[in-house]
């Protein structure tokens, strides 16, 4: 997909120890345990994180990472819609 995890703050792409951190602790267990609580309902928060101006989830807001895209092979791009992507990118 030809998305990065880096560093919000250096721009440095994570390691697996930050991954790990990223991927198991917080978006596993974290919304594994707050899901029961609140029937799912923050993955609905944590997934409109997205539509904010730095486009960062909670998960990304909590372990200060970002998500990049460093190839132009997104689903946009190849439709070639690129008023969607304009308005994306505001």
């Amino acid at each position: 997909m030809g998305q990065v995890v880096i560093d919000a703050e250096t721009g440095i792409p994570f390691g697996w120890k930050k991954m790990v951190i990223r991927e198991v602790l917080i978006k596993g267990v974290l919304h594994w345990i707050l899901g029961s609580f609140l029937f799912m309902a923050n993955y609905i928060v944590d997934g409109a994180f997205i539509l904010t101006s730095k486009q960062r989830t909670v998960h990304d807001m909590i372990v200060g990472s970002q998500v990049i895209q460093r190839s132009d092979k997104t689903i946009i791009h190849k439709l070639k819609v690129d008023e969607v992507d304009n308005w994306l990118n505001k």
